[in-house]
C-alpha cells in the first residue's frame, strides 16, 4: 500500500518536473511519461483515517547492540592510537606525529560514518517493515531536529519501544 502511494507520488513528481524542464527548454514532452487525470478518471476512495506512526531512530541507534560493540572497539582503537601518538611526540618527531594524527582522524571519521550509515539503514528497514506490519500510512522519525509534529496523541502510534524490545 505504501509502495503504491509512493510510486504514484514519485511518478507525479517526475512528470511535473519533466513537463517544467520540457517547457523551459523548449523541447517536447514525451506523452508516454505523463499520466493524464481527468474528472472522468475514478479517484481512489479516500481513507476515513490516516494511520500515523513515529519512531525515534536516534534512540534506537543508541540502544542497538551493534552500536555498543562498535563503541567499545573504537575506544580500544583510540587508546592504541593515542599511545602511538604519545610515543611519536615523546620521540620529538612533530611531523610524523601530525601526519599520524591526521591520518588516524580521517580513518576514524570514515569508518564511523560508514558504520553509522549501515546501522541506520538497518533501523530504517526494520522501522518500515514494522510500520507496514501495523498497516501505517505514514511513518515519521521523531528524532529529526527542527521538525515539529503536531498530532493528537491518540492519533499517533509510537513504534520505538516495540522495536527497542527486539534488542534485548
Amino acid at each position: 500500500m505504501i509502495a503504491v502511494k509512493t510510486t504514484i507520488l514519485v511518478t507525479l513528481f517526475f512528470s511535473c518536473i519533466s513537463a517544467a524542464v520540457g517547457f523551459y527548454a523548449g523541447s517536447e514532452i514525451n506523452p508516454a511519461t505523463v499520466r493524464v487525470y481527468s474528472l472522468s478518471t475514478p479517484a481512489p476512495a479516500p481513507k476515513e483515517t490516516l494511520r500515523i506512526g513515529i519512531v525515534d531512530l536516534k534512540r534506537l541507534f543508541e540502544a542497538h547492540p551493534r552500536t555498543v560493540t562498535v563503541r567499545t572497539e573504537f575506544e580500544a582503537k583510540y587508546a592504541a592510537a593515542m599511545a602511538e601518538l604519545k610515543r611519536l611526540t615523546d620521540r620529538g618527531d612533530r611531523q610524523a606525529a601530525n601526519d599520524y594524527r591526521n591520518s588516524r582522524n580521517a580513518e576514524f571519521r570514515e569508518e564511523s560514518q560508514r558504520l553509522q550509515k549501515e546501522i541506520f539503514r538497518e533501523l530504517e528497514t526494520r522501522a518500515l517493515n514494522t510500520a507496514s506490519g501495523r498497516n501505517l500510512d505514514l511513518l515519521l522519525d521523531s528524532s529529526v531536529n527542527n521538525v515539529k509534529f503536531v498530532f493528537r496523541e491518540s492519533d499517533v502510534i509510537d513504534l520505538t519501544d516495540e522495536m527497542a524490545k527486539e534488542f534485548k
